[in-house]
């Protein structure tokens, strides 16, 4: 048979001055999680945004450039 192991002694048996409960420890956990998903969705957005924008300043910049090769053919 074992024996059981020895427990440690509680010096402070005091309460702690704030509480908090499981589910306000998962309804905090589930808040952050909500709040980064949301950070990460913006960022997303933005990214995709700055892409868009790239992609229209480089179509402008070749439609220009077939201009000026057009202007120059026509000379």
């Amino acid at each position: 048979m074992e024996r059981p192991q020895k427990m440690a002694k509680v010096n402070n048996m005091a309460p702690a001055e704030v509480q908090i409960t499981v589910k306000q420890l998962l309804r905090e956990a589930k808040e952050r999680d909500l709040e980064i998903q949301a950070q990460q969705q913006q960022q997303q957005q933005v990214t995709a945004q700055k892409k868009q924008a790239a992609a229209q300043a480089q179509q402008q910049q070749k439609e220009q450039q077939q201009q000026q090769q057009q202007q120059v053919v026509q000379s």
